[in-house]
């Protein structure tokens, strides 16, 4: 029984299926691929130059040279029925005869890296992956990084721009590393006024950094810290001693004696309370 034609009908198609006459005297040599790759098979007699099945008519004794080619992405892996190995075949034709050539797939590995705080997930996840075969890689910053650039690869991309999620087509072993970077803010300090008191600390933060200072000048009092709604600038603000003080604000300086705020949020507000019990039992 001679094979089935493997044929995808998604529209009108014509197939024609052509026979010869087996004269006395002549025997047939039969080609059949195996395997899941692609290839040719051909002979050094004119007859033989087909894909996945092929067959000739050749003259009694006559010898018959079968060379195999792989396609692109796949592997010859040698001769069945008449022949053996992956070298040439040469086939004496006694007899009707039936060669196999079997082509397989080839697989490459997939190594995922990632420099600084994040993760890859890789879409499908396997072992191994078949030529051609496209997958599919996001990247995952962790909070308070960013992903920076792909490395191992070339992929088209506009400029000052890293595309994630990327695909690739495995064709080769291939090794990719995602790099992060910590996200950066800008500090800026102010005192105000500018003659109560200095700052220090202002510049340029990875996420999750603290900086934070200040001191009163001489004669001055730290009041409070005040932040613009995104949360990027810190004003000093002070009060001058004798001033009427705002609502919340240190009635006083700290008494540390260094000019430095720390402290002085408790001890004020107790020393507030006490003046006030002394003003009711008056």
């Amino acid at each position: 029984m001679e094979p089935a034609c493997p044929l995808t009908v998604d529209g009108d198609k014509h197939v024609t299926a052509a026979f010869v006459e087996v004269q006395p005297g002549m025997h047939a040599l039969k080609v059949v691929k195996g395997g899941s790759g692609a290839g040719a098979v051909s002979s050094d007699l004119p007859g033989i130059d087909c894909g996945w099945y092929c067959a000739w008519l050749y003259e009694h004794d006559s010898v018959v040279t079968l060379s195999a080619a792989a396609g692109p992405g796949s592997a010859f892996n040698g001769w069945s029925g008449a022949c053996s190995g992956a070298g040439a075949c040469s086939v004496t034709l006694d007899a009707s005869t039936t060669v196999t050539a079997t082509f397989e797939i080839l697989t490459y590995t997939l190594h995922i890296g990632a420099a600084g705080q994040g993760t890859v997930t890789v879409d499908p996840q396997q072992d191994v992956y078949a030529h051609g075969t496209a997958v599919t890689l996001t990247a995952q910053p962790a909070a308070g990084w960013t992903l920076a650039g792909w490395s191992g690869i070339l992929f088209a991309q506009a400029a000052n721009l890293v595309p994630n999620p990327i695909t690739l087509t495995i064709a080769e072993n291939t090794s990719v590393t995602a790099t992060f970077e910590a996200l950066s803010y800008t500090l800026s300090l102010a005192a105000d006024p500018p003659q109560g008191g200095t700052v220090s600390g202002a510049g340029v933060y990875t996420h999750g950094a603290q900086a934070e200072a200040g001191r009163a000048a001489s004669g001055w009092l730290f009041v409070e810290w005040r932040r613009t709604a995104r949360l990027r600038r810190c004003t000093l603000s002070v009060r001058h001693d004798g001033r009427p003080r705002p609502h919340g604000a240190f009635p006083r300086d700290n008494r540390r004696g260094d000019g430095s705020t720390a402290g002085a949020a408790p001890r004020a507000a107790a020393r507030g309370r006490r003046r006030r019990a002394v003003g009711r039992q008056a």
